[in-house]
């Protein structure tokens, strides 16, 4: 399971297009495995959107039915798969409260 936190409190969030993606997976091999995915929208608190996915990735958070978020979490616990993150990047972040 890999955990993966915007820095600062930042958050990211919906464009509110849903024909935009608004979170990029980046596996680093074609042959990774299946995966799960969850949002994190606060500490301790996730919310599973996507399952079975595997490679590259492009995800809208509107059709995943969250708005914002602060973690990603990508896990292999129910698949056993092996997979490699290159990178996760989204597309809208607005500062934390911190």
């Amino acid at each position: 399971m890999l955990t993966i936190e915007l820095p600062g409190g930042d958050q990211f969030v919906s464009d509110g297009d849903p024909l935009r993606g608004d979170l990029e997976l980046h596996l680093g091999s074609p042959g990774s495995g299946a995966f799960d995915l969850e949002i994190g929208v606060g500490h301790n608190r996730f919310v599973p959107v996507v399952g079975n996915l595997s490679g590259d990735q492009t995800l809208d958070l509107d059709h995943l039915g969250v708005r914002v978020g602060r973690f990603v979490r990508i896990s292999t616990r129910r698949t056993g798969a092996s997979v490699c993150v290159d990178a996760v990047s989204v597309s809208r972040a607005v500062p934390g409260a911190a």
